[in-house]
């Protein structure tokens, strides 16, 4: 009978020294509660971050690509004009 007290006490301080508290002693649950909070708040604080510097990331994404297509209609205006230089200047002759 005193075995099996015994193995009882040694379980429960092995499952609360489990639970969290490496200082000894165990913790108690509002302090795991309490953990357990700011452990979520610390998560939703990176996930916040990240999500903005994904949207950072896009917007200069974004502009390059405008900046890249407007170079390109540039280059084309600037064909297109030569051509037609090309063209004006067989016409006369």
């Amino acid at each position: 009978m005193r075995m099996r007290i015994r193995d009882k006490k040694r379980e429960t301080r092995k499952r609360v020294k489990w639970k969290g508290d490496v200082e000894g002693g165990g913790a108690t649950w509002k302090e795991l509660q309490m953990r357990k909070e700011e452990y979520m708040e610390e998560l939703e604080m990176r996930k916040e971050e990240e999500e903005e510097e994904e949207e950072e990331e896009e917007e200069e994404e974004e502009e390059e690509e405008e900046e890249e297509e407007e170079e390109e209609e540039e280059e084309e205006e600037e064909e297109e004009e030569e051509e037609e230089k090309v063209k004006g200047k067989e016409e006369v002759t």
